[in-house]
């Protein structure tokens, strides 16, 4: 298969044809709770 354009699984497709621009996401805003919960409970013992 030559033509990449109907290829839904990027591991597929040769790494100089995917678009590197792929944004980060929420990053660890939701490790924040989990922060939280475990100093409460150092807190707490």
């Amino acid at each position: 298969m030559t033509s990449y354009e109907e290829e839904t699984d990027y591991r597929n497709v040769p790494r100089e044809l995917l678009d590197n621009n792929i944004p980060m996401g929420r990053g660890m805003i939701k490790w924040a709770a989990f922060i939280i919960c475990t100093n409460l409970i150092k807190n707490l013992i």
